[in-house]
């Protein structure tokens, strides 16, 4: 008798498999090309096909990383940027070909490291845009100037800045750079 029950609860989940739908992973993908950046991230947690299609799409959507208002300080935006980078072995730098950045200010040590980190890794960048002071942002890290002058791909650059202190990055650049926007503003009391 406990056979027979076995065998009729096999054959249930048999039947009831058959009749699930099956959505393709083209389907999956074609429909993850279309969402935004917050509904990918959500679909990234469900499978892990989506989990790896996931950067490629979420980077391609030219990310945005600006100052954040938090108790502990305005960088845990980056530090989140950062670790998403860093994750599956550092392999998703390879998806990222522009990277705009608002941030004016590195409130902790270890972030900016990361951050440094970060930079040196982004070979394949070939759009970058600093929205907010950079002169700032380089005061955050020794070493940010050398990385972001020895970006190789890089073509296209746009600088904001109050002071001096982006110029020697510009003459330390080693790409081949095929537009430079440079805007400069002073405050009131600037000299």
């Amino acid at each position: 008798m406990l056979a027979c029950v076995r065998v009729a609860d096999n054959d249930y989940d048999c039947r009831m498999r058959s009749r699930r739908p099956k959505l393709y992973e083209d389907v999956l993908l074609a429909i993850m090309d279309v969402c935004a950046p917050a509904t990918i991230a959500r679909l990234m947690r469900t499978c892990r096909m989506l989990y790896r299609a996931g950067p490629k799409r979420l980077l391609a959507t030219n990310p945005y990383i600006g100052d954040t208002v938090s108790s502990d300080g305005s960088d845990c935006l980056l530090r989140s940027f950062c670790l998403f980078l860093m994750a599956e072995r550092c392999s998703r730098f390879r998806y990222l070909p522009q990277l705009h950045i608002g941030v004016t200010w590195i409130a902790h040590r270890e972030v900016a490291n990361m951050f440094h980190e970060c930079v040196l890794r982004m070979s394949h960048l070939e759009v970058l845009s600093f929205v907010a002071d950079l002169d700032a942002l380089l005061d955050c890290h020794p070493g940010l100037v050398d990385a972001f002058a020895r970006l190789p791909r890089l073509k296209h650059l746009s600088i904001s800045t109050r002071g001096k202190a982006c110029f020697p990055m510009l003459k330390k650049m080693r790409s081949r750079l095929v537009s430079v926007s440079l805007r400069l503003w002073r405050d009131k009391d600037d000299r």
